[in-house]
């Protein structure tokens, strides 16, 4: 059954396959069942878990509204109600989590980003990576045997063979370009079903995204990390940051660039719009209206009008090219929250044993009540 090369990870065979096991006559209408089922379960999962009524669930439904068809015509339609699902179980069941980001991963690679910020942000990190482990084992062991050998990871080497799609974020130069009658037309790509520009300049910039998107992911990573480290009681709040800037930096930094890929951005704030308290979330306004905007220009761009972007018509243009910037202009708002968190600790002054130790060392007197301060905080040391 797998003795062919894939573009996609082996577990997008599973969504396929129970999407053609019922009644209906087309599979289509399996997979369009399959997609809405699953954001049923993500609903209600979001629904039960809220904390200031459906703000979230709300803002998902419209959402996918705004996105159109691609919410739950693509593999991403499965894919992003079980990020979804993995960050709402988040920090609280974080095996739970690894189990369900893991196994989306291996239908596409977006839920991974659920996977490494878990595994960053907790203690019992070894729990974390047997889960993940154990279900990466059960899928490559499975494909294995219905015959995929070694081309169980054959996707790997498929991506990298790819040239810049004609939608993605990198691409924007290029596709302005031909407005002023300069560049070139992106060219159908008849393997993957795909526009890609083909000049050189465009193939030096695929090659550079292939080694910047993995760096991006990592300097994301290590900000949280880093943003965790010096205030450890924002972790929830880092948890959701850190997921999204990663979930980001998987769309600006990819040369591949589909449209669908958007729909991996607004899991994350839907879960975020029920957060316990409001104070967690401190820049909703700024990813929910955007991210409305950005499914909205990009179902103009993809199936309402696509033509008129290949074809270069200003307006489809434009339309591409202010998605792709609103896209940007979200991860620097979230890098930006995620570095104000992490500052946050240097704008407060020191602890008060640590008063009483430079008091100490300066000789001057220490403060009312830091002996009882600083003996209190020895307790609960000890």
């Amino acid at each position: 059954m797998l003795d062919t090369e894939w573009v996609y990870p082996a577990g997008a065979l599973v969504p396929l396959v129970l999407a053609g096991l019922g009644p209906w006559p087309y599979t289509e209408a399996g997979f369009v069942g399959l997609v809405v089922a699953l954001n049923g379960l993500a609903l209600w999962d979001l629904w039960r878990s809220r904390r200031l009524g459906c703000y979230g669930c709300w803002f998902w439904l419209g959402f996918l509204a705004l996105l159109g068809p691609i919410s739950v015509g693509r593999l991403d339609g499965v894919v992003a109600p079980l990020i979804l699902l993995a960050v709402t179980a988040g920090l609280r069941h974080p095996r739970a989590a690894a189990a369900i980001a893991t196994a989306g991963a291996w239908i596409k690679i977006a839920p991974a980003a659920v996977f490494l910020t878990v595994l960053l942000l907790v203690r019992r990190r070894l729990a974390v990576l047997a889960v993940g482990a154990g279900v990466s084992a059960v899928v490559v062991a499975t494909a294995m045997a219905l015959g995929s050998g070694t081309r169980v990871l054959s996707v790997f080497g498929e991506q990298g063979k790819r040239a810049l799609q004609a939608e993605s974020v990198f691409a924007t130069p290029f596709s302005l370009a031909r407005l002023g009658g300069g560049g070139q037309a992106p060219v159908y790509n008849e393997e993957i079903y795909t526009y890609e520009f083909l000049e050189p300049a465009a193939d030096a910039a695929a090659r550079v995204l292939d080694v910047l998107l993995p760096l991006a992911v990592l300097a994301v990573l290590a900000l949280g990390w880093w943003a965790w480290r010096r205030s450890p009681r924002q972790v929830e709040t880092l948890f959701l940051l850190t997921t999204q800037a990663v979930l980001l930096a998987l769309v600006v930094f990819n040369k591949v660039g589909s449209p669908q890929f958007v729909a991996w951005l607004a899991p994350v704030v839907a879960v975020g719009l029920c957060a316990r308290r409001r104070r967690r979330w401190p820049w909703r306004p700024i990813p929910s209206l955007l991210l409305l905007a950005v499914a909205g220009l990009t179902q103009l761009d993809y199936p309402v009008d696509y033509a008129g972007f290949i074809l270069a018509t200003p307006v489809m243009v434009l339309v591409a090219a202010v998605r792709n910037v609103l896209v940007v202009v979200v991860l620097g708002a979230v890098i930006w929250e995620i570095v104000r968190i992490g500052r946050a600790r240097i704008r407060r002054g020191p602890r008060p044993a640590e008063r009483l130790r430079r008091s100490r060392r300066s000789g001057s007197p220490a403060p009312p009540g830091e002996g009882v301060q600083e003996r209190r905080s020895r307790r609960r040391r000890r």
